[in-house]
């Protein structure tokens, strides 16, 4: 339902209110990514796509709420239905049916995150205001202290976002290139050959509004987007590279 809003009340008790209610979708979004493995291990297609749908509308309801905890926690649940997906149907095998459910399901491919994040922006300060009344007068200098350098509500925000984003359109390329490879029995050289199998925000990597990274390798492929620091970094992601993989060659792969 839209615009269905968890409660707020007033100092730190608002944070335990919402803790109890995204902890438990946590572990029911957890137990569901289980079950779809299993049902389309079964064949079980169809009630595998009612429970990829059941994550993804429980990611967008938290979305909607207003604190930051929620948003980012919804980001997480949404993306745990995304990120199978795109293994499922980059499976040589992989039915028809498979690909015929991944294309069905709701891809929400505009950047749209002014407006989901305006309701957040606005409320956080003024929650984290009321929590901050009930500290002393040491527990605020302390607390300030410990946030130097820390990240803005808004880019954390728009961190969450930007790779949840980045795994929609990530997982529906993953499907175009599925489709190209079974009509010609090979990869794309380029991410221009499947312009007429995917749309075209699929496309654009979100963190840079260009195209994605795509290169053919020994008859593989390596698909990424250049991530937070906007620099290609050859799909490396560790302590001074964070490419967002989307799919890599086996060989870069394993441990």
């Amino acid at each position: 339902m839209d615009s269905c809003w968890f409660t707020l009340s007033p100092g730190r008790q608002c944070y335990m209110n919402h803790l109890r209610r995204v902890y438990p979708m946590q572990v029911w979004a957890g137990a569901l990514a289980i079950a779809v493995r299993q049902d389309v291990a079964d064949g079980h297609i169809e009630t595998a796509a009612q429970k990829l749908h059941c994550m993804i509308q429980m990611g967008d309801h938290l979305q909607q709420q207003a604190l930051l905890i929620d948003f980012t926690a919804g980001t997480g649940i949404e993306g745990r239905a995304w990120t199978p997906l795109g293994e499922f149907v980059m499976q040589p095998d992989a039915t028809e049916e498979l690909l015929s459910m991944a294309e069905a399901m709701p891809w929400e491919l505009e950047n749209n995150y002014r407006e989901v994040s305006k309701l957040t922006l606005e409320v956080q300060p003024l929650v984290w205001r009321t929590i901050s009344a009930e500290w002393t007068l040491r527990q605020r200098v302390e607390n300030r202290w410990r946030a130097r350098g820390e990240k803005s509500n808004g880019q954390r925000i728009e961190e969450a976002y930007l790779r949840l984003l980045s795994q929609r359109r990530g997982a529906r390329l993953l499907l175009g290139l599925r489709r190209y490879h079974n009509a010609n029995g090979r990869w794309p050289d380029s991410l221009e050959e499947i312009r007429t199998l995917v749309p075209e925000q699929a496309l654009i990597d979100p963190y840079t509004e260009q195209r994605f990274m795509y290169r053919r390798e020994a008859g593989e492929f390596l698909l990424y987007s250049k991530g937070p620091n906007r620099r290609d970094e050859n799909g490396q992601h560790h302590e001074k590279a964070d490419d967002f993989q989307i799919w890599l060659p086996r060989r870069m792969t394993s441990p």
